[in-house]
């Protein structure tokens, strides 16, 4: 309701999330020995990745569904039962526009899909410096620290990309992708901080999907919004 009326997206920092496999940097330091490994032979000690690990914490992640959840499809995501249940459908390209052009927090790319993994924090290690990266169809590709280093610094970057995008096979069904906000593009923050506000246009959002067991009270707030009056549809869940 707050973000409808104040118009902005909520970004998480990935420590406020309860699933601590879910974009843990420290993690997957910890359990794919070639990372740790690489760090420390391209010169971090271990005081560097402790900080390193610190700064990362402080990324913010929106999470987005592709496709609109509807009947028993909404026991796949948390606290989101008939009697609660609200989807805010966002235009996508009109969101991708918006954050790649932002003139403070440009993202390029904008979207990221989710990678869904049994193990999503213990990455597959070719030898004890190598570790998958890439797996298009079959087409396996391992690299090392030195060797993404080597090649780019951003390498370094879309790893780190990468590591935020990897979730528990079990959450699949939600069928997932996010925007990540790090870097220079994270606002002011401090040790209490629990996530981000992001102003965004109200013409990003195409329409609002109230399901037919929502509060009636709720429903009078929603319409008193006018950046979303008109755009609310009442769904009866079948």
């Amino acid at each position: 309701m707050d973000e409808l009326s104040r118009g902005y997206l909520w970004f998480s920092r990935p420590t406020c999330y309860k699933d601590t496999e879910d974009a843990n940097i420290a993690a997957f330091i910890n359990d794919t020995d070639a990372i740790e490994r690489g760090l420390l032979h391209a010169g971090y000690r271990k005081e560097c990745i402790g900080k390193y690990i610190k700064e990362m914490s402080y990324i913010g992640i929106c999470c987005f569904t592709k496709e609109k959840p509807i009947g028993r499809n909404l026991i796949n995501f948390p606290r989101c039962r008939e009697d609660n249940a609200i989807v805010i459908k966002y235009n996508r390209n009109k969101l991708k526009n918006f954050f790649e052009k932002h003139l403070k927090h440009p993202l390029l790319p904008c979207f990221h899909n989710v990678i869904y993994d049994k193990n999503p924090t213990k990455l597959e290690q070719f030898d004890k410096w190598s570790f998958l990266v890439k797996d298009d169809f079959g087409n396996r590709k391992y690299k090392t620290i030195q060797a993404l280093l080597h090649e780019h610094p951003r390498e370094l970057d879309k790893l780190i990309f990468m590591l935020y995008t990897r979730i528990n096979s079990r959450f699949e069904k939600q069928n997932e992708e996010r925007i990540i906000i790090a870097g220079r593009n994270v606002p002011k923050h401090n040790n209490e901080t629990i996530g981000y506000e992001i102003q965004i246009s109200a013409d990003v959002i195409d329409t609002v999907y109230v399901y037919s067991s929502v509060a009636e009270d709720f429903r009078e707030k929603m319409n008193e919004i006018p950046s979303i009056a008109n755009k609310i549809v009442h769904e009866i869940i079948k």
